[in-house]
């Protein structure tokens, strides 16, 4: 289970998980949720079926690779991991239909919170599980959750703000915000990993 969150802050982007995979209850942790891309500031986390998202996150960086970056933009980006993720997302679901399975869409399959600059443009995507992509920067800050800590970390953000306690601060707000929902939302797990994506790269946050 997870809890991935978005900000961005000014020019800044940010990214931040928790460590939790395995299933129900907790059974390990990880510091490979948050993934990106070699050549691009792009960056990226799944919510849901773990393996799923690796295979996402190798497809993208493939793709990523292999286009020259002055010819990517996000329209053509969002068509494209769209179109994947929704292949992917199909396999496990013909998969389950055929073995006669029951599954919850919302662990079993895998939606995905992308944030980066292509060319030149500020973007925090969300691709959801039934082929449907969501685009949140707005202008000033904004902000999205995806997962099973996606409310708490909404609310959280939103009352912070509300009363005037959300840090000035980017990376201090995300972490903020972070801490507090894994901490509180059912089956996620500290610590909380967060990167910071400018114009021109991805770096960790400490």
């Amino acid at each position: 289970m997870t809890v991935a969150i978005a900000l961005k802050d000014g020019d800044d982007l940010f990214l931040a998980t928790d460590c939790a995979v395995g299933g129900l209850p907790v059974k390990e942790l990880t510091d490979h949720k948050i993934q990106h891309a070699a050549t691009l500031p792009l960056a990226w986390a799944g919510a849901g079926d773990e393996a799923i998202s690796q295979q996402f996150g190798r497809w993208l960086n493939e793709q990523v690779a292999q286009s020259p970056t002055a010819a990517l933009d996000w329209d053509g980006l969002v068509r494209a991991t769209v179109e994947r993720l929704a292949q992917l997302n199909g396999v496990r679901t013909r998969a389950a239909g055929l073995n006669h399975i029951t599954f919850d869409p919302t662990g079993d399959l895998c939606q995905i919170l992308m944030v980066g600059y292509v060319s030149g443009i500020a973007e925090i995507v969300h691709l959801g599980v039934k082929g449907d992509w969501t685009l949140h920067v707005v202008g000033g800050r904004s902000f999205a959750a995806i997962g099973s800590g996606s409310d708490h970390a909404a609310t959280i953000y939103a009352l912070l703000k509300e009363r005037g306690l959300l840090p000035e601060n980017g990376a201090d707000a995300i972490r903020e915000v972070a801490t507090l929902a894994t901490r509180y939302a059912p089956h996620c797990q500290l610590p909380v990993r967060i990167v910071k994506v400018t114009p021109t790269e991805v770096m960790q946050v400490q």
